[in-house]
């Protein structure tokens, strides 16, 4: 079984890859894994920074193509995963799994008032060219609308690497395939809107300056001239952008506040698998009169949720305005950065914003040394989604990773109120809610007073108890996951009569 995972963004290192990267130890360990991106990456740094295993897996570099432009990739695979934020990747997978942090906006469809139903309808092409040939994907379905007795689609031997004694799986439901080879598909007894076919055709890429996926070379011409349809009685279906949802399976959130967007956008039902939350292993060790916040180093981005450290760095210069704060406190800021020159400058800026404060930056650092200032930390922050409106509900936080982890370690957390934050905090038992820097402050400060009291041992442990609920990822999902790859002779996209030919 072909297994491939899809995240344009495996570089970046961050809580979405691990989460990822733990599903697959949990569900795909017996089999061979594609970790798909747009960019080389190195295997062994994503195991080691994010404490992973990933046996049995493999880097596979797709070109920086647009989604429209990869869709025919994803019919190399048997199971497909498209665990990249804000993907509209249309799936032509024997099954596929959209792994969702969170949904974006659909692209609306406008629909004809007089949308009259075409003779043959496929899905799974590029446009036709001028000379009248027509590319399929690998995988391409063909629905019909008419009757015929016997219809011919005749295929051009363009391939030169083609062998005549390569396969061609033609799936058919309502009719029956008497031919199929590198010159031509011949069916019989077509009926409207009760046939159907899927074909896999042997795949082709052409070369540097063509990227694509080829799979069956259709001669339209031909098709149109034996079967006497017009050109418009042939309608090719674009297979992306408003329709990518309805590709997938299963839809997979990581959060309730995830899927109740995802039922909102797309109209869909999904599965929450919560990430798996690193537990720590050696003892527990005292606390220091420091405040940790854990979160990728980048500026506001159209769509993105930022980490607002600037944030944070203005409420702790707010509170250093208290003598404690001041002489013994420490804020650490802790997260890996691209090498984008925005990224650097933000970075540089947050350094700058943060002179004469007693402020430590932690940029890329391995696990260890995290896990190291999660154990020596008593506060831990977070503010994404601060000063951000609820019209845009992906700037929030979905979940919070690092929240639950340091919760783990007995950091007492004060987060931002909103998101997938309000599933894991409850002020006063585990942990304390903000809607503003001067509530940040005043929530902070009680917690700092109670340093080394019985009150935050309570809370601490409190915190401590909620996330070993997240300590292992959702066997209920596990398992739904594990029998897609057990019943993968189950063909979504089409059941029916099966055909390989020769």
């Amino acid at each position: 079984m072909r297994i491939g995972i899809y995240n344009r963004y495996w570089t970046t290192l961050g809580g979405g890859e691990r989460h990822v990267g733990s599903m697959i130890d949990a569900v795909f360990s017996g089999s061979e894994v594609d970790l798909i991106s747009v960019k080389p990456f190195d295997l062994e740094s994503l195991r080691e920074k994010l404490s992973l295993k990933l046996c049995n897996c493999r880097v596979v570099v797709w070109p920086d193509l647009s989604d429209n432009a990869l869709v025919a990739r994803t019919c190399d695979y048997d199971l497909f995963v498209n665990a990249t934020y804000c993907s509209s990747l249309y799936s032509l997978a024997t099954h596929s799994v959209y792994f969702t942090f969170f949904p974006h906006k659909r692209i609306r469809q406008v629909k004809s008032k007089f949308n009259i139903p075409r003779a043959i309808v496929i899905s799974g092409s590029y446009e036709k060219e001028a000379d009248g040939l027509m590319w399929t994907y690998p995988k391409s379905r063909w629905t019909f609308n008419t009757f015929r007795k016997e219809l011919r689609i005749p295929f051009r031997r363009i391939n030169p690497n083609a062998n005549r004694d390569e396969r061609i799986v033609v799936r058919s439901s309502g009719c029956l395939v008497v031919k199929a080879d590198l010159d031509e598909l011949i069916i019989r007894g077509v009926k409207p809107f009760i046939s159907s076919i899927t074909i896999e055709f042997p795949s082709y890429e052409p070369g540097v300056s063509d990227r694509r996926i080829l799979g069956a070379p259709v001669d339209m011409n031909l098709l149109c001239e034996s079967g006497g349809f017009r050109e418009d009685d042939v309608n090719i279906v674009k297979l992306f952008k408003a329709d990518f949802v309805r590709s997938y399976d299963t839809i997979i959130a990581n959060s309730e506040y995830t899927r109740h967007w995802i039922k909102k956008r797309w109209r869909r039902s999904a599965s929450i698998l919560t990430p798996e939350i690193n537990s720590p292993n050696s003892s527990r060790q005292e606390k220091e009169k420091r405040i940790i916040s854990v979160g990728r180093f980048f500026p506001e981005r159209v769509g993105s949720h930022n980490k607002k450290q600037d944030v944070l760095i203005r409420a702790f210069r707010t509170l250093c305005e208290l003598k404690e704060v001041r002489d013994h406190w420490v804020l650490t800021l802790v997260g890996t950065m691209m090498k984008a020159p925005e990224d650097v400058l933000y970075l540089k800026e947050l350094r700058h914003l943060a002179e004469g404060l007693p402020v430590e930056f932690h940029v890329d650092v391995d696990r260890s040394v995290l896990n190291t200032l999660y154990q020596k930390s008593y506060l831990f922050w977070q503010a994404t989604g601060y000063g951000e409106s609820m019209k845009s509900p992906e700037l929030f936080e979905h979940f919070g990773i690092t929240t639950c982890e340091s919760m783990s370690y007995g950091c007492i957390p004060v987060v931002y109120d909103a998101g997938g934050q309000r599933e894991i905090v409850e002020t006063g038992t585990n942990g304390f809610r903000f809607r503003s820097i001067d509530e940040l402050c005043e929530q902070s400060q009680r917690v700092i007073e109670l340093y080394r009291k019985p009150e935050s041992v309570r809370i601490a442990n409190e915190a401590r108890e909620t996330a070993l609920r997240y300590e292992r990822l959702d066997s209920g999902v596990v398992e739904k996951l594990k029998k897609i790859i057990e019943s993968n002779d189950q063909d979504r996209l089409g059941k029916g009569d099966e055909v390989s030919i020769p």
